[in-house]
């Protein structure tokens, strides 16, 4: 299954912000805004778009702030983070 999601690519001069098409299995990274989801967190990305996180560090001090999540696209709207960092 394919989903959209607005990443960052890199040409080799830097990185550029694209919407590309991600496979279930392949490493993303996106931008937006980290929001707690329940008992745990999500990424409100461009459009709206809202990415679940599977996360192994609490990033409390991230919530309601731009960053960037890395991590591997599990299902459909939904990552295993790898790392939250100020985008």
């Amino acid at each position: 299954m394919q989903v959209e999601a607005l990443g960052f690519i890199d040409f080799g001069q830097g990185l550029a912000l694209k919407s590309v098409m991600a496979e279930i299995g392949d490493h993303i990274e996106l931008t937006g805004t980290l929001i707690r989801d329940g008992a745990g967190f999500a990424l409100r990305a461009e459009r709206g778009v809202i990415y679940h996180l599977q996360l192994h560090r609490v990033p409390v001090d991230h919530v309601e702030k731009q960053v960037r999540v890395a991590g591997i696209l599990i299902e459909d709207r939904l990552i295993e983070a790898e790392g939250v960092a100020h985008g």
